[in-house]
């Protein structure tokens, strides 16, 4: 009987931590912000980003953190998700908007 217990304890922990790395592991602040910045770098394209670019680096990762707390880690895992894989910055954009 407790050997049926412990094997039904380890069964759910297991499923627990799988749930977990799907929906709740998400990309740190620090590398969506960086995936965001080569975003803008790439479409900018010759044009002076620098301006841009420093203001987003210095907002980016306190917006995400603050994120985090107002709409809970899942949310934010679809977020950072969305943003790492978006390919232009008007994907990403619409991933703020949960489109």
């Amino acid at each position: 009987m407790a050997r049926w217990l412990s094997l039904g304890f380890s069964v759910f922990v297991l499923t627990l931590g799988v749930l977990w790395f799907m929906f709740v592991r998400a990309p740190s602040p620090e590398a969506v912000c960086a995936h965001k910045v080569q975003l803008v770098m790439s479409e900018a394209q010759g044009a002076d980003a620098g301006p841009l670019v420093e203001q987003l680096q210095t907002t980016c990762i306190q917006n995400a953190q603050r994120r985090i707390q107002m709409r809970g880690k899942i949310k934010y895992a679809n977020y950072a998700r969305c943003v790492v894989e978006a390919s232009s910055l008007e994907q990403a954009e619409r991933c703020s908007t949960g489109s």
